[in-house]
């Protein structure tokens, strides 16, 4: 039998940004990430297979540019035309991605730094788990949310494990 995910490799998590400059900045600085590979702007004229394949078939010009760490890779793209939508807050009772999740040593201070470059701050406070370990919630500058945890590794893995 074949399995399916034989040479499956996961390459980036893809997020949509208003200033890719800006958002570069937040994620280098405050999450890590070195700065990749960038497309510089593109144009896809209409009906094009790439524009088809974005779902935009009147065409689009966006730019997209990698952020990479030893544990994932970013993809963040910054559409220029058509005008992309603003509103953006992912909230547990929307179906779809909710945010990145970070496990680091000290999330309190993290979070304060997040905020420095921009971030919002939602929550801090306990994990909701089991209300032991810190847990901020910080918005990117294009509200997405990024939680900080500072669980030990022991019992991360414990948790993982389950």
């Amino acid at each position: 039998m074949t399995n399916l995910q034989d040479g499956l490799q996961r390459i980036a998590t893809q997020i949509s940004v208003s200033d890719l400059e800006r958002s570069t900045r937040f994620y280098c600085e405050g999450l890590g990430f070195a700065e990749g590979p960038s497309s510089g702007v593109f144009t896809a004229a209409p009906d094009s297979e790439i524009a088809k394949m974005l779902g935009l078939p009147g065409g689009c010009t966006f730019q997209n540019r990698h952020l990479l760490r030893p544990d994932g890779g970013l993809e963040m793209v910054q559409l220029h035309q058509p005008e992309p939508h603003r509103e953006r807050m992912p909230r547990l009772t929307n179906v779809g991605a909710k945010g990145l999740l970070f496990n680091c040593r000290d999330a309190a201070a993290l979070a304060g730094r997040l905020v420095e470059l921009g971030g919002t701050l939602i929550y801090g406070g306990k994990d909701g788990a089991t209300g032991t370990y810190p847990s901020y919630f910080v918005a990117d500058p294009d509200g997405i949310q990024i939680q900080l945890v500072s669980v030990p590794p022991e019992a991360l893995k414990t948790a993982l494990d389950h």
